[in-house]
């Protein structure tokens, strides 16, 4: 399943609607129910991607993934957030206990933790 997508609805019901096609035909030439090709033109619930695919193809049209951010600056991101993650979860144990270290310490440690997950194996920046 995707996520819903209000704006790839949204856009195959105005190439419909451009085209004069009502949503009985659409959904015969996608080879959908009626029903299902009417839940997709809302976008009010998740659609398989098979189901969006085939209507943009009735449409003569086609859905394609676009990535705007470089894959670097997204292993980058889930590093950062990951090793604040970590380094807020250790310092609330020592913070228990009277041991929490200072700011700036706390950075260095982000830091090497980060320089790790991107520079070690992948399964330890995703899981």
């Amino acid at each position: 399943m995707i996520a819903r997508n209000d704006n790839i609805a949204a856009r195959l019901n105005e190439r419909r609607k451009q085209l004069g096609m009502c949503v009985r035909i659409l959904a015969q030439r996608a080879g959908l129910s009626v029903c299902t090709a009417q839940r997709a033109l809302t976008g009010k619930s998740d659609q398989r991607m098979g189901t969006l695919l085939a209507i943009a193809s009735a449409l003569e049209g086609e859905v394609s993934v676009r990535f705007p951010a470089r894959a670097a600056a997204v292993r980058e991101k889930a590093a950062s957030e990951k090793s604040r993650a970590i380094v807020r979860n250790v310092q609330g144990n020592f913070a228990l206990e009277g041991q929490a270290v200072p700011p700036s310490a706390k950075r260095r440690v982000e830091s090497q933790i980060k320089r790790k997950l991107l520079h070690g194996p992948n399964i330890r920046l995703w899981s």
